[in-house]
């Protein structure tokens, strides 16, 4: 920003080291009332609008290339990628007066009591992630051979 040019906002100079989408995104947030931030918050604000318009770019393109117009971006190709966009990325969550009945349901049912035991639980061993999913059989050769009746035999175990 030039000298004789005055930040619409008044902010102090502190930001007018910032680059323009990082005063306009600080712009943004203080007329949310978020006045006081970290440097940090910023960076990562602008790394996802940069991530989200690139993205959402490279998605017009892609379509501009099906729709055969040889790479030439329409608004209608950039519409079709930010529908896709925010119909895929940007979800809210269910309506609060249908999930609070449902969630009422749901922990009306009590929890089964835990055993008082003095061991540590674990779950079936077949289900443990540390679990062997073989087994060592030794190979069922002809007996000429005495070693080879020593020599193990990969054999997976069934599910």
């Amino acid at each position: 920003m030039a000298p004789s040019q005055t930040d619409p906002s008044g902010s102090s100079s502190s930001q007018q080291h910032l680059p323009r989408d990082a005063r306009v995104i600080a712009l943004i947030l203080a007329s949310k009332g978020i006045d006081d931030t970290t440097p940090q918050v910023l960076h990562q604000l602008l790394e996802f609008a940069h991530r989200y318009t690139t993205d959402t770019l490279l998605d017009a393109l892609t379509y501009s290339e099906h729709a055969g117009k040889g790479g030439k971006l329409d608004v209608e190709d950039v519409s079709l990628a930010v529908q896709a966009k925010v119909n895929w990325s940007f979800k809210e969550g269910g309506e609060r007066d249908f999930l609070i009945p449902l969630a009422q349901s749901v922990n009306s049912n009590p929890l089964p009591p835990v055993p008082e035991t003095p061991f540590l639980r674990l779950p079936n061993p077949k289900d443990l992630l540390t679990a062997p999913n073989f087994n060592l059989v030794p190979n069922k050769v002809s007996l000429s051979s005495p070693l080879s009746s020593l020599l193990p035999r990969v054999r997976t175990l069934p599910d």
